[in-house]
């Protein structure tokens, strides 16, 4: 199992945050998503290797920012 650690920023409230997960989630391979709202801290497992820019990309198509954690 692949293991990945970021911090999303932009998120305000809980529908924010079900839509970065919802966009994460439909990532190839994502098997587990778990993100705090207060911290932004968020911790993906995959089944496969995922390069970070997939989920850069996924993040800033529903309006946040993904930084390294």
């Amino acid at each position: 199992m692949e293991k990945y650690a970021f911090k999303i920023v932009g998120m305000k409230c809980e529908g924010c945050l079900k839509k970065a997960k919802a966009a994460l989630e439909a990532i190839k391979g994502v098997e587990s998503v778990e993100i705090d709202l207060e911290s932004g801290s968020t911790r993906i497992e995959s089944s496969l290797p995922i390069n970070d820019e997939k989920f850069v990309l996924a993040v800033s198509e529903v309006g946040f920012g993904l930084l390294p954690e």
